[in-house]
């Protein structure tokens, strides 16, 4: 007799295992982002709403290329450009989500007292809100052909 939990367990729901993918490629996406936005607040003069611009535009591009090869199973240069440009759209629209959340939350958590730090935690803050966005409508748009997990 076999056990249920002798059994590996399996994930049975495809779009399941693409959020998953989605979510550790944003992950990366996400580091790449948090790490640049921290060395060029603290390492330059660029204002905070520019610095997490040139962030989050490195994530982009990361994202694009991993999502496309990894989530979406997308090999084939078919439509690439088009792809990159509604990935594109979707991704600036959502780092102007971010920058109005991470600009509305980073003073509620200066006034917590982390010091130079402050903008961290209000940036986890808004990647977590645009992941959903993000998310929801490449899945609807630009890789509603690609191939789930």
């Amino acid at each position: 007799m076999v056990l249920m939990a002798d059994r590996p367990a399996r994930i049975k729901h495809p779009e399941f295992v693409t959020v998953l993918r989605f979510a550790v490629v944003g992950a990366a996406g996400t580091i790449v982002d948090l790490l640049l936005l921290a060395l060029l607040t603290t390492h330059t003069s660029l204002p905070m709403w520019v610095a997490n611009m040139v962030s989050y535009s490195s994530g982009i591009i990361l994202n694009y290329q991993l999502n496309r090869h990894w989530t979406f199973r997308q090999g084939a240069c078919e439509g690439v450009g088009r792809k990159f440009l509604q990935f594109s759209t979707i991704s600036l629209a959502g780092m102007v989500l971010n920058t109005l959340i991470l600009s509305g939350f980073e003073p509620v958590f200066a006034r917590l007292g982390i010091g130079d730090w402050n903008c961290l935690p209000a940036k986890v803050t808004a990647t977590g809100i645009v992941f959903f966005w993000n998310y929801v409508l490449n899945r609807l748009w630009t890789f509603r052909d690609g191939n789930p997990a």
